[in-house]
C-alpha cells in the first residue's frame, strides 16, 4: 500500500469511527518505517477535523 492510501485510509476510518482499522493502520505506519508525524498531520488529523 503506497503512503497516500495509507494516509486515505487513516482519514476515512477517523470518519468512520473505526478505532480497529485506525489502530490496524498505524500498526502498518510503524511497519513501514513512516514519519509519524506525517502520518498523524495527513492521516489522522484531517479526519478528525471532518468529524
Amino acid at each position: 500500500m503506497s503512503k497516500e492510501e495509507l494516509l486515505k485510509k487513516m482519514e476515512q476510518a477517523i470518519i468512520e469511527g473505526n478505532k480497529d482499522e485506525a489502530e490496524a493502520l498505524a500498526k502498518e505506519a510503524i511497519k513501514e518505517n513512516l514519519d509519524l508525524n506525517e502520518v498523524i498531520d495527513k492521516g489522522y488529523v484531517p479526519g478528525i477535523q471532518k468529524v
